[in-house]
């Protein structure tokens, strides 16, 4: 009979949520993540995936925003002062937060001119 641990079910939980954000950003952005290559790839997803949490966003969706922010607006875009703000907001869903986030982000990427 084979016996799996809880911490082995944690990782092989993970690792299909990792696969299922990697697909869907792949898709949706698929030029930056080609560029990026699959290991730079892949540790920008587990980084989303820890850093989505320390804020509370756990879910599939929350994550995938996570990371599309990451990509416009950087890896540590969550160091920014007006994002750490945003993401500090405690009477708002994550999904209002993300929201602010993103509009925030289609400001900036406006203002880019690119």
């Amino acid at each position: 009979m084979l016996i799996i641990r809880k911490d082995q079910l944690r990782a092989m939980e993970l690792d299909v949520r990792v696969r299922n954000v990697t697909t869907t950003i792949r898709k949706a952005l698929p030029e930056p993540c080609t560029a990026l290559g699959t290991d730079a790839f892949r540790k920008r997803i587990e980084l989303a995936f820890q850093k989505s949490e320390k804020y509370g966003m756990t879910e599939i969706s929350e994550v995938i925003r996570f990371v599309q922010l990451m990509f416009v607006l950087g890896d540590d875009f969550d160091t920014a002062e007006a994002a750490r703000n945003i993401l500090q907001w405690t009477d708002v869903t994550n999904n209002f937060r993300l929201q602010a986030l993103e509009k925030r982000a289609n400001g900036q990427a406006g203002a880019g001119g690119s």
